[in-house]
């Protein structure tokens, strides 16, 4: 029974993990899909066996009907030259050599059965097919590649790959795809993912249609432009669920040239360059879409005739480099759906139609911003401009300006639903004026409500921007920050008086060949360059440029930032004196786009905490004149595990060796490391203590010897003030860490001796062994310092010693010391001798009653028993009368009984102090 049962469990639980496995799929890992087994590959009329193929040819070697239906023959050995592949059955892995070529026709194409087929190799693999080229046979069979490096073409009459549920191919190559079809699409899966990834993706439908049966369909190009169109009104570009593009190295265009959608798909383009979307009735189709448009380094345009941009959905369109520009022709709103719209540079939307053409009507509302120029919304009509029931958010660096050709009725009815801050320049028609903060003004009679760059935003009045001051400090003003530059004479200060953006203006000293210090007074400028040909300083405030130009290469003069805040992405300072920085932060470059940072030199004096952050430099910092001078600063300058490489430009190699494209320079600093020291606190031993020490320094661990070296001071006695001092040639200044060292225990003093006194209560008991380090007690409470190295003086009784608390040690243990009495005084047997002194005449030879005149010793541990938690103890034996002693005289009788009467005293006494002393031993 109990074995049966325990089958039955064990039957159980396989079931329910085969189970478990079922429900779960993939996310337990517990299946193996189909597609992930090795598929059985038909070429022609021919199945693969693991070997070598060539292209089928009749002979003598002239390609014919039967040539193409065979596809492939099977050679014995490896070929020599030509084109040719190697097939292994068991991994269903198809190896291309040079290039190869495929021709099928008919029904007998390249067959892919029962799971995937792998393809490697880095030769070119080419299939001619008639319908299809490719037939994945059931949802299971698959198409991949792995470490493939050739080209990938396929062409057909019909369909280029049809069936199945995967069709990757990644390679470095070429891919092509080509259908001389107008009825049939390349792409026509049961279902499932197309995976497209290669130097250059070129995909030909004349039927309008790439896709059809497909989920997912992602296609990434590295080189080059990437181009789709149709010409169909009927067929969109993509009908996949989700269409990804991805181009890292130049455009995306995809145009409709009828009048149809571009797409029924939610879509997602990422550029490098320019995205293009041309179409007559929108982008997509699709019920809700979501529409994703990223360009890194370039502009994003769409145009459209017919219908809205967007009927519904969210609409997402960066450019993070460029400009973005959306115009319609439709009579109706531009857009219906959510927008999250954002570039650099400006935003134009353009609506030409006349009737009920306003930018966004029952749409959800969002976002339009552009970071470093305008927004222009413009429309032909005299309706409202903006009509919404949901706000759209307008946010410009530069103007935000609202515009009708058709004059309207009212300034007001340009906009349904003002916002409530914010500016908004109004043009209707003629008409000109402003919407600030809620309040709409018109130019006449204007109160000047709001300036931008000193220019009313309502009536265009202009104060002025800026000043020169020159050398005898006279102020000449001026409305133009361009005239201001131009009419500067030689070491003139331009001061300017407004926050002034315009980031399509540049200033162009190129020609006047003045220096001019620029006195920022605490503004901002936002400006596309500047172009000088000799010194610039500029100060006291923030500045923001696209570019610094110096192209002169003959002078010395320096590009002075003292007490800024400076954003420019591109730098070129070609004049030997180089850049100085003083108390200012520089930014140079941005991830979303290359830049270059060519200069001469970089001075940031020791004592300055300036900074110069470089992102997604493309080039090494030039230099002609200055190599050992500007490889010095730079040692100073550039990241821990960072070097400096001379060659043609001067480059920084990051801790890979590779050209740091992201780079911070600045003096290093140990006070801004993160310093540790372990273990941070010893125990007294009277040794030098010396911690290990660990600095980190911008998420870099620092090697000691190497980066940095550590000192050490006071770190022996106890205290809080040990030091590790911690210095380095990289940084210009040093840290002091501090660490502790704690009291120490030590046991009880050893070593004791304990001298008996004498006689009882002469009170000259001693104990020996000890030292100024010790202290005694005698009731264990009240101690007193030992100055020593004996202590004499003591009457009988027992005695705490231990070691004093000092600077390095906590207070010892005591140890517990026993003085013993002395022999009874001669004066209680011997009236005569009261005092109890020796005396010859009372003791026989003049010996002491111990018979030693030392005392009996104990050393401390040969008779110690602990008394007290923690305290030891000596005790000294009971002192005896040994020997004789002959006392000689004149008188033998009185002699005679005076040596009775002694001995007989001696004797009384001797066995009551051995019974006193035996019964303080008994106790």
């Amino acid at each position: 029974m109990g074995r049966n049962r325990k089958k039955r469990c064990l039957a159980f639980l396989m079931a329910l993990t085969m189970m478990t496995g079922l429900f779960m799929g993939d996310a337990a890992g517990l299946l193996v899909k189909a597609e992930d087994t090795p598929a059985s590959v038909q070429i022609g009329i021919t199945t693969l066996e693991t070997g070598w193929y060539v292209k089928a040819v009749d002979p003598p070697s002239t390609p014919g009907p039967s040539a193409t239906i065979r596809g492939v023959d099977k050679v014995g050995e490896e070929p020599e030259s030509g084109g040719y592949i190697y097939f292994d059955k068991d991994t269903a892995t198809m190896t291309v050599y040079n290039d190869m070529e495929i021709a099928t026709s008919g029904p007998n194409p390249v067959t892919v059965t029962g799971g995937n087929l792998t393809i490697s190799g880095a030769g070119n693999f080419t299939v001619e097919g008639t319908s299809p080229a490719f037939l994945l046979a059931g949802t299971g069979a698959a198409v991949v590649t792995k470490d493939f490096t050739g080209n990938f073409k396929v062409t057909s009459n019909s369909n280029v790959i049809n069936g199945g549920s995967r069709f990757e191919i990644d390679t470095t190559g070429d891919i092509t795809l080509e259908t001389a079809s107008t009825s049939s699409e390349p792409i026509a899966l049961s279902s499932g993912v197309v995976d497209l990834s290669g130097k250059k993706v070129t995909i030909t439908a004349p039927c309008g249609m790439i896709d059809s049966g497909v989920s997912t369909l992602n296609l990434t190009q590295t080189e080059g432009d990437l181009a789709l169109s149709s010409a169909s009104d009927y067929y969109p570009i993509f009908h996949a669920e989700n269409v990804t593009l991805k181009n890292t190295g130049g455009k995306v265009e995809l145009e409709n040239t009828s009048t149809g959608v571009l797409t029924d798909s939610n879509l997602t383009i990422e550029a490098a360059g320019d995205i293009s979307l041309k179409s007559a009735k929108g982008i997509t189709s699709k019920s809700n879409p979501q529409v994703s448009l990223t360009s890194t380094n370039g502009d994003v345009t769409i145009e459209q005739t017919a219908n809205s941009v967007m009927q519904d959905g969210k609409l997402t369109i960066q450019a993070l480099a460029g400009a973005i520009s959306i115009s319609t022709n439709a009579t109706v709103p531009m857009f219906q759906a959510e927008l999250d719209i954002k570039a650099k540079n400006d935003v134009t939307l353009k609506q030409n139609g006349t009737t009920d053409s306003s930018l966004t009507w029952g749409g959800a509302g969002g976002s339009i911003e552009s970071t470093d120029g305008n927004i222009t919304i413009e429309q032909e009509g005299s309706t409202y401009v903006i009509s919404t029931l949901n706000a759209v958010d307008l946010n410009a660096g530069g103007t935000v300006t609202v515009k009708r050709n058709t004059e309207g009725t009212a300034l007001t009815s340009m906009v349904n639903g003002i916002p409530a801050t914010g500016v908004i320049q109004l043009v209707d028609g003629t008409k000109k004026g402003a919407i600030v903060d809620g309040t709409v003004y018109t130019a006449s009679g204007c109160t000047h409500p709001k300036r931008i760059n000193g220019k009313c935003v309502v009536c265009d009045d202009q104060e002025p921007v800026a000043a020169i001051v020159d050398a005898s400090g006279n102020v000449t003003n001026y409305n133009s920050l361009s005239d201001a530059f131009h009419n500067a004479n030689e070491y003139n200060t331009v001061k300017l008086f407004v926050d002034y953006k315009n980031s399509s203006e540049s200033i162009d000293l190129s020609s006047v060949y003045n220096a001019v210090n620029l006195d920022l007074n605490g503004k901002s400028l936002t400006l596309d360059a500047f172009n000088i040909m000799n010194h610039l300083s500029i100060s006291n405030g923030k500045i923001n440029l696209r570019m610094l130009n110096d192209a002169n290469t003959n002078l010395s003069d320096k590009c002075t930032l003292e007490n800024v805040e400076a954003d420019i992405h591109e730098i070129s300072w070609t004049a030997n004196g180089g850049l100085e920085l003083k108390s200012s932060r520089l930014h140079v470059g941005s991830q979303a786009s290359p830049c270059s940072f060519f200069v001469e030199m970089i001075t940031i004096a020791p004592d300055d905490d300036s900074v110069i952050t470089v992102e997604n430099m493309i080039s090494g910092l030039a230099n002609y004149k200055n190599v050992p001078a500007m490889e010095q600063a730079l040692d100073k300058l550039i990241p821990f595990g960072y070097s400096v490489f001379v060659d043609s430009d001067i480059t920084v190699l990051d801790e890979s060796g590779n050209r740091a494209k992201n780079l911070v320079l600045r003096n290093k600093k140990l006070a801004e490391a993160d310093i540790t020291l372990s273990p941070a606190t010893f125990v007294y031993d009277g040794t030098g203590k010396e911690p290990a020490v660990t600095v980190t320094y911008d998420g870099m661990t620092l090697t000691e010897g190497r980066d940095f070296t550590v000192t050490y001071g006071d770190n022996i006695e106890v205290g809080d003030t040990a030091a590790a001092i911690i210095r380095g040639s990289h940084f210009l200044d040093s840290v002091t860490k501090y660490f502790s060292i704690t009291k120490a225990h030590r046991g009880a003093p050893t070593g004791l001796t304990a001298v008996a006194e004498t006689i009882d209560g002469k009170n000259d008991g001693k104990i020996r062994g000890v030292n100024a380090e010790m202290e005694y007690s005698i009731d264990g409470t009240t101690y007193t310092a030992i100055t020593e190295n004996e202590l004499t003086g003591l009457a009988d009784g027992t005695y705490l010693v231990r070691y004093q608390e000092t600077r390095n040690y906590y207070v010892s243990p005591a140890t517990q010391v026993v003085v013993e009495k002395g022999l009874p005084s001669s004066s209680s047997l011997n009236p005569s001798n009261p005092g109890g002194e020796n005396n010859p005449e009372n003791t026989p030879n003049g010996s002491t009653p111990n018979g030693n005149n030392n005392g009996t010793t104990l050393i401390a541990g040969s008779n110690v028993g602990t008394t007290l938690p923690g305290v030891s103890s000596v005790q000294t034996p009971t002192a005896t009368a040994s020997g004789s002693t002959q006392v000689k005289t004149g008188d033998d009788n009185q002699i005679f009984l005076y040596l009775l009467v002694l001995i007989a005293a001696a004797g009384v006494a001797a066995g009551a102090y051995g019974r006193l002393n035996a019964g303080r031993r008994m106790k």
